[in-house]
C-alpha cells in the first residue's frame, strides 16, 4: 500500500505497526468510553461554575444597563432642553424613562410621558429591586 507519492512504499503491516492504524478503521469501544468519561468529567466541573457565574453576570448587566440608561436620559434632557427622569416602579420590577411629569409629580407614573420601559424580569436569575442596593433571589 502506497501512502506517499514518493518512492517510499510500505506494505500494509508496516503501516499498521508504525502508525497504529486500525485495520478496520473507526474507534474501539474502549476509546469511545474513555472520551465519554473525559467529556463527562469536564462537564461536571464546568456546569456548576457556569451556573454560579450566570446570575452574577445578569445582575452586573442590569446595573450596567441602568447606568447607560441614566446617561442616555441625561443626554436627551440636555439635547431637548427639557426635564427627563427615570422613574422606578418597584411593584412591577421595572423602570421608565419619562420625558414629562404631566402633573408636575414624577412619582405618579400614570401622568408621565413614558419614552421607554425597562423590565428587570428580562434579565432573569431573580434580578429585582432591593432596598439601597440591587439584590438577587437565593
Amino acid at each position: 500500500m502506497k501512502i506517499w507519492p514518493s518512492k517510499i512504499s510500505l506494505n500494509e503491516n508496516e503501516v499498521h505497526k508504525h502508525f497504529l492504524v486500525s485495520p478496520t478503521g473507526g474507534f474501539t469501544l474502549t476509546e469511545v468510553i474513555i472520551v465519554s468519561v473525559f467529556i463527562s468529567l469536564m462537564a461536571a466541573i464546568a456546569i456548576p461554575t457556569y451556573l454560579k457565574w450566570l446570575p452574577n453576570m445578569r445582575l452586573r448587566t442590569a446595573a450596567q444597563d441602568l447606568r447607560a440608561n441614566m446617561q442616555k436620559t441625561r443626554f436627551e434632557a440636555i439635547q431637548q432642553n427639557q426635564s427627563f427622569a427615570i422613574v422606578f416602579d418597584t411593584v412591577n420590577n421595572s423602570y421608565f424613562i419619562c420625558s414629562e411629569s404631566g402633573d408636575g409629580d414624577w412619582a405618579s407614573l400614570g401622568d408621565n410621558t413614558k419614552v421607554e420601559r425597562i423590565e428587570l424580569a428580562n434579565y432573569k436569575s431573580g434580578v429585582q429591586f432591593g432596598y439601597g442596593e440591587a439584590t438577587m433571589k437565593a
